[in-house]
């Protein structure tokens, strides 16, 4: 039996504070328990959504006496249900095909330093190249002016594939990718997106992941020219647990002159922004109802560190920014106002950004 799921039969004691604070077990169980149980007992065959409608944003487990953690059971049940032919399913069809771009040669590339002597390799990720070319050339160009040796590679961590349950496609990229950071030298990655972070950190700690947000509350930030602002910020849930991260991107927000007034849900409490667990695929209104949790709580502008975050709350009604365009974007009102990238013109960034970086015609 699956660890996590063998924990849950043997130690939830269905006292119900869990529910209160997630909308996935209030649709579809009394406990997480009975959601156990019942995917022991036919592993959910007729409703395979139910495991991949889980978030997987580990609040359940912070809040847990026991400390038991339903999205780590979650994945638990779609890898097996993958193992079994059952998933990924045939809404994850979208998901996969976006994988294989981010992958591919259209997208994939990794630059050594100009020097050719590569210590650190910075690594903006799917979400952060898909939203901004602009902040990603600018973030770089300011690494390079501050710290010697340092590349830059585009591609994917493989989270989409492991989000789904599918090992054998996420365990090869994840390996490609260790390979070709050492390849070029580089004994550390600087990752932008927080996911990314966590999934490196887990599968690859042999490059060193550090996010980028450490580093710049690190190495100081470009003076700032915008007038000073109070904040909420949202706090991606895969940095429930990284204490210096959200502490590094308050510390950046008021470096750059705002202030900041935090949400009732933030740190360690904080909501998942709807798209964790790639949930939006499978169950669309479940994510809206946790987007709307945390932009309910917002009384300023939202500022998060997690290209995806942005891109989600945004296209549920908050008003968002992204941390990094705090430091590196001129057209701060623009970017509050501009709404989420559509799917072809995230390709086309991505694709834009290699482009440049790459210096091809």
């Amino acid at each position: 039996m699956m660890g996590e799921i063998k924990r849950i039969l043997n130690i939830c004691t269905e006292c119900g504070i869990c529910l209160e604070e997630c909308d996935f077990l209030q649709k579809y169980c009394n406990s997480p328990k009975e959601l156990a149980v019942n995917y022991l007992q036919d592993k959910f065959v007729n409703t395979p959504h139910i495991p991949y409608s889980c978030n997987m944003c580990t609040f359940c487990k912070s809040i847990c006496p026991q400390g038991l953690d339903i999205g780590k059971m979650s994945l638990e049940m779609r890898q097996e249900m993958v193992q079994l032919g059952i998933g990924p399913l045939e809404q994850h069809a979208s998901i996969k095909e976006a994988q294989e771009f981010y992958i591919s040669d259209a997208f994939k590339v990794i630059i050594p330093s100009e020097d050719k002597n590569t210590k650190k390799i910075f690594f903006p990720g799917c979400s952060l190249s898909a939203y901004s070319p602009d902040i990603v050339i600018k973030t770089y160009e300011y690494l390079n002016e501050k710290l010697p040796g340092i590349g830059i590679m585009l591609g994917c961590c493989g989270g989409p594939a492991y989000l789904i349950g599918d090992q054998n496609t996420f365990k090869p990229i994840s390996e490609n990718l260790e390979y070709e950071v050492k390849k070029v030298g580089a004994d550390q990655i600087i990752v932008a997106c927080p996911f990314c972070y966590n999934v490196l950190k887990q599968h690859n700690p042999g490059l060193n992941p550090i996010l980028i947000y450490t580093v710049l509350n690190e190495i100081g930030i470009p003076e700032s020219k915008h007038e000073s602002v109070i904040y909420n910020v949202h706090d991606p849930c895969t940095t429930r647990y990284e204490h210096e991260i959200p502490a590094s991107v308050r510390s950046i927000i008021k470096k750059v002159g705002h202030s900041i007034n935090e949400i009732p849900h933030s740190k360690e409490e904080s909501h998942c922004c709807g798209m964790g667990g790639m949930v939006y695929a499978v169950d669309e209104e479940l994510g809206k109802l946790r987007s709307k949790r945390t932009i309910d709580e917002a009384d300023k502008d939202i500022v998060t560190y997690c290209a995806t975050c942005r891109e989600t709350l945004q296209g549920q009604g908050g008003h968002v920014i992204h941390v990094l365009d705090l430091i590196f974007n001129t057209e701060l009102e623009n970017a509050l106002k501009m709404p989420p990238n559509t799917p072809e013109l995230s390709t086309g960034n991505m694709k834009l950004l290699k482009k440049i970086l790459t210096q091809e015609e």
